[in-house]
């Protein structure tokens, strides 16, 4: 049986945070959307089907990570930047979807994009609080793991 499609369950605008006192990070918040996609799609064109899955919000400013399936971990999420890099995802979600065809997802995560100046960012945009939530979170995974994850010129946040 071939796979025509993928499913992922699409996360935007939330925080990775703490959950509790068992050194587990969870994602909180913001909005969760469910994508459709053909198996052969480049990386150019899955950029733009999430960006239009959130309206625009996240056209250029954004990148996006996967989950690796069966794993609760959100301290070890997967970059995609590139061609081979989805293509890799997609094997993922092959293995996952040969593993349980009925429930077979995986889990995108959207950030800003740190290599975009703040300046650039469109009026009425929530970058700069999204920035200050993503610096905030790397703080409390550095206290969990009692190191320095963020270089001394983001103290100020």
């Amino acid at each position: 049986m071939e796979i025509h499609e993928a499913k992922f369950l699409c996360s935007y605008g939330g925080e990775i945070k703490p959950s509790g006192c068992i050194n587990k990070l969870a994602y909180v918040g913001g909005t969760n959307k469910l994508l459709y996609v053909d198996r052969g799609i480049d990386f150019t064109a899955m950029v733009a089907e999430i960006s239009s899955l959130f309206d625009g919000a996240c056209n250029g400013d954004y990148f996006f990570k996967y989950q690796v399936p069966g794993s609760d971990d959100l301290n070890a999420l997967v970059s995609v930047t590139n061609d081979r890099d989805l293509h890799n995802m997609m094997l993922v979600f092959d293995q996952l979807y040969r593993d349980s065809p009925r429930f077979a997802r995986m889990r995108l995560f959207l950030f800003p994009n740190p290599n975009k100046p703040l300046d650039s960012v469109k009026p009425g945009s929530n970058r700069l609080s999204s920035k200050f939530r993503i610096v905030g979170s790397m703080k409390c995974l550095s206290a969990l793991e009692g190191r320095a994850l963020l270089p001394d010129s983001y103290s100020n946040y």
